[in-house]
């Protein structure tokens, strides 16, 4: 096996993504009503999603860094397994019979379960604008409101669009993980360390 799997390039991709998708969600949330419709959820929301993605295109980018500072001199850095790219990481995970396992920055388990609690925010979020503009809907010809619908209704398309990036970024990363998990099969850390 290469360098790393097709799998990091597009999630990486998908993190871009997400960062941008952040940054359209902040200003359509703070600039006319201050976070106000979602009871600052979707502020907080997008604090935490540029955090977690952040961490991870950082972290992705300096385990290339040291795969290449590593093969550097070699003929062949190709045929260099990921294995040994995760074994000089100092972070890993203790599986069962307290055996510890390296899994790139994409499949390790915490980022998993915040993408996971990020999704959840996010639905609530949606929810929250999707009330708002049916709130909305039934007012008045006297009274429109077609500030509120245009951007409330502008963050729940980019709410949605939210979720579904990080809905692919969970699956891409899972599929990561159990092809991590399929590689490094039943090695520790130790035997990975040595080879």
């Amino acid at each position: 096996m290469g360098v790393e799997s097709e799998r990091v390039g597009h999630v990486l991709n998908l993190y871009y993504l997400s960062i941008t998708v952040c940054v359209l969600t902040a200003a359509l949330s703070l600039a006319p009503f201050l976070g106000l419709v979602t009871y600052f959820l979707s502020p907080v929301g997008v604090f935490f999603t540029l955090l977690q993605a952040v961490v991870i295109v950082v972290r992705t980018k300096q385990q290339r860094r040291r795969y290449l500072k590593a093969n550097a001199g070699k003929t062949g850095g190709a045929s260099v397994t990921y294995k040994l790219l995760q074994a000089q990481q100092p972070s890993f995970e203790v599986g069962a019979n307290n055996k510890v396992f390296i899994y790139p920055t994409l499949a390790r388990l915490p980022g998993i379960v915040t993408n996971i609690i990020l999704l959840v925010l996010w639905v609530v979020v949606l929810i929250m604008d999707i009330v708002v503009l049916a709130g909305a809907l039934k007012v008045d010809a006297q009274h429109p409101r077609t500030v509120v619908l245009g951007v409330v209704g502008g963050e729940a398309v980019t709410v949605a669009f939210q979720i579904f990036t990080l809905f692919a970024i969970l699956m891409v990363c899972v599929a990561e993980r159990k092809a991590s998990i399929k590689q490094l099969g039943d090695k520790p850390y130790d035997a990975l360390a040595d080879s």
